[in-house]
């Protein structure tokens, strides 16, 4: 069995979540038949933080918008959507993964391995290294 991959490279505006993502789903619109679409680390915010509260602000639940569109559109496409985001979760911000399938969460991933100006606004993951279940294939977050 074989699987159509695509990664998504795309200019990200630091800190306009919305305009990025409308970007994102324009750029995914035009990739046929896709089974795994993968899109950039903290593809709807950027990276260039200057504080932890600037990441605060622009962090998001496992359930936020942008989660909430990648789930709608890969129900629409029946495919799996990979995108990075910054994760509020209870009093911790993650540098993580999401993974959803066919309208579906399908896991996370939190960036365990932090360098340089990242551990200044994230925290170390929690999640561990698994590996996710779709009907063409496995797949692992790192």
């Amino acid at each position: 069995m074989t699987a159509r991959l695509s990664f998504v490279q795309m200019f990200v505006e630091f800190g306009r979540k919305e305009k990025n993502l409308r970007r994102a789903h324009r750029l995914i619109s035009k990739i046929k038949e896709p089974d795994l679409i993968v899109l950039p680390e903290l593809f709807n915010t950027g990276y260039s933080f200057l504080s932890r509260s600037e990441v605060e602000k622009l962090s998001e639940d496992i359930y936020g918008p942008t989660i909430k569109s990648l789930m709608k559109l890969s129900g629409e496409l029946s495919t799996c959507i990979v995108a990075g985001f910054a994760e509020k979760f209870k009093d911790k911000i993650y540098n993580s993964a999401v993974a959803v399938y066919n309208g579906d969460l399908l896991g996370i991933y939190r960036k365990s391995h932090l360098f340089f100006l990242e551990k200044k606004y994230f925290d170390p993951g929690d999640t561990g290294f698994k590996v996710f279940r779709t009907r063409k294939f496995n797949l692992g977050i790192i």
